[in-house]
């Protein structure tokens, strides 16, 4: 898989990261319910084996190299200031729930969201 230098580091990564930063439990302030371990083995080890060399574990971030803002189809804000800020500053931008967290997709239904665990 080919890689790109993430805004203005020295970190060259791949286009498709793994987000990871949840994986662990619910347990704790960004947890997401509870997580299978040996699942959680399987799915880092398979992004490894497809090339994925960006393996995202963090909460938080500092400094800024990178962005992560929210953008989708649906909820495109970011398009007019933040955007052309980074561009112009060399900031990388990832963004995040680029399928509007399921909603383009049409996997996340309100009956899915129902059945959800009470600590997810």
């Amino acid at each position: 898989m080919q890689t790109k230098q993430l805004g203005n580091s020295e970190l060259n990564i791949t286009p498709i990261g793994f987000g990871a930063w949840a994986i662990g439990g619910g347990g704790w302030a960004f947890g997401w319910g509870e997580q299978n371990d040996q699942e959680s083995i399987a799915a880092i080890n398979c992004a490894l084996d497809l090339g994925v060399n960006w393996i995202d574990t963090a909460a938080v971030y500092a400094p800024v190299t990178s962005l992560q803002p929210p953008y989708s189809l649906v909820k495109r804000d970011v398009e007019k200031e933040i955007l052309p800020f980074c561009q112009e500053n060399n900031i990388g931008v990832i963004v995040y729930s680029p399928m509007q967290s399921g909603l383009l997709t049409g996997k996340m239904t309100p009956e899915r969201v129902a059945n959800f665990p009470d600590n997810d």
